[in-house]
């Protein structure tokens, strides 16, 4: 966590390499979450309700009650991880713009929003709910990606 102390995180040479490859990280991490979501709970409406709540006419039971769990407390801490981590690069690097604040806002409540509609989309058994999950899932995940590259070009091409 020496970055959050750097003075010009661009001008360091050690942390330079290293914030780049973390980037690059959540970068591959991102992309890889959208493919892991799509086999396995789903990113569209469709399979979200299926998996949460099963098919009779497809012969799909529900999402186990400890595998959501389970789940969800994964959910969780990787996007606490990637929030905290992301967030706090972005800051160290574009602190004195507005709407880069506002774009990093955007990212964080929508990222906490997704974690809080899945249990409510589990527990409720209504619309709303997935669609508010998936609308925070989409949201947060592009904005961590945008804020991924804005970060990477600043930190190497500004």
């Amino acid at each position: 966590m020496k970055f959050t102390l750097v003075k010009d995180l661009r001008e360091d040479p050690v942390m330079k390499p290293i914030l780049g490859l973390l980037l690059s990280f959540f970068l591959l991490y991102l992309v890889a979450d959208f493919f892991v979501k799509y086999s396995g709970f789903g990113i569209f409406f469709e399979a979200v309700k299926n998996t949460l709540y099963g098919n009779a006419e497809e012969y799909l039971d529900p999402i186990d009650y400890a595998v959501f769990l389970e789940f969800w407390h994964t959910e969780i801490f990787f996007t606490m991880f990637v929030v905290f981590l992301l967030s706090t690069i972005f800051i160290r690097l574009f602190a004195t713009r507005k709407i880069f604040l506002w774009l990093l806002n955007s990212f964080m409540i929508s990222a906490l929003l997704s974690l809080i509609f899945l249990p409510l989309s589990y527990f409720y058994h209504h619309n709303f709910f997935i669609y508010g999950f998936l609308f925070a899932f989409w949201s947060w995940h592009t904005l961590a990606l945008l804020i991924s590259v804005l970060s990477l070009k600043r930190l190497y091409f500004a």
